[in-house]
């Protein structure tokens, strides 16, 4: 009797804790359907491949919502719209971006969100249903697009090495190295000439630093030729007017001397003249008669009619 009690209180214990489970279950999952969530569109560029159903949607890292619906854009087959349902409370703004990103080594791929710099809330424009995220290459795309620009920069490079590497470049690079082995031997046979000239040249760079130091003692010189140049043409330029000076003045006197001097000059030298023809004949007439010192000079005969 009491085994048989033991089972039943077992079976009861079972019964209410699988009751208790389903209840839980049903009421966590009633929760979690009424959450509210912002629905954000997003434009994808490349394969989704790896991205399924209810896949994360992280930002920065932190999960904050999750792809609800993936599907071919009809107008342009190149893009894949995805639906995201992200929690109100995340700031997702003008600047925001999203990428696809696998986790780790596993492959699994979710969408990550990124900001820029501060800016208004994302809302939607006229003619959206809801607001866009903007979205970026992935890493694996990014990647492809690489290798694919370095293949086809290295077949460019091939391309262009064969049309440069054609037979007559190939003749003209051989008869250039030929031409360089014979310039060589040239060099080598007249290395003790070319030693000389170097020698040479290097004897006329010392003698050009040598008159290059000595260049700005003969600048000095010159400078100082040139100051007593200047000097000695201003004392000249002073000496001329000087000496005009004096020439005017010369002139002057030379002009008073001719109007004033000259015609008394010429009067006295009348005058001395005529005292001289008189002093002339009264010695002629004292020779003659020398006793007119005491007797005087007899009067003058009278002339006719007198």
């Amino acid at each position: 009797m009491e085994t048989k009690v033991n089972y039943t209180l077992v079976g009861i214990f079972v019964l209410l804790l699988f009751t208790a489970i389903v209840i839980a279950t049903v009421w966590l999952s009633a929760g979690l359907g009424s959450q509210n969530y912002k629905t954000y569109l997003v434009y994808m560029n490349e394969s989704v491949s790896g991205l399924v159903l209810d896949a994360p949607v992280k930002y920065n890292g932190v999960t904050v919502g999750q792809v609800s619906d993936i599907e071919l854009n009809l107008k342009n087959p190149r893009q894949v719209i995805l639906t995201l349902q992200i929690q109100p409370r995340v700031p997702i703004t003008e600047t925001t971006y999203a990428i696809l990103m696998e986790q780790g080594i596993t492959g699994i791929a979710f969408i990550g969100l990124q900001t820029g710099e501060p800016a208004p809330l994302l809302i939607a424009h006229n003619g959206q249903k809801y607001p866009v995220i903007p979205s970026q290459p992935s890493f694996l795309m990014m990647l492809d697009q690489t290798i694919q620009r370095l293949s086809d920069n290295f077949n460019d490079m091939s391309n262009s090495v064969k049309t440069i590497l054609n037979k007559q470049n190939v003749q003209n690079l051989q008869k250039s190295l030929t031409n360089i082995q014979e310039i060589t031997k040239n060099v080598a046979a007249n290395s003790q000439n070319i030693s000389a000239t170097l020698t040479d040249l290097k004897t006329l760079m010392k003698n050009t630093a040598a008159a290059s130091n000595q260049l700005p003692s003969i600048m000095d010189s010159i400078n100082a030729g040139s100051k007593s140049i200047q000097q000695l043409s201003a004392k000249l330029s002073i000496t001329s007017k000087a000496i005009n000076k004096t020439a005017e003045q010369s002139n002057i006197a030379i002009e008073s001397f001719s109007n004033n001097i000259l015609p008394e000059t010429y009067s006295t030298l009348k005058d001395i003249k005529q005292a001289t023809r008189s002093i002339n004949g009264f010695s002629a007439e004292l020779k003659e008669n020398p006793s007119m010192l005491i007797k005087g000079k007899a009067p003058d005969h009278p002339g006719p009619g007198e």
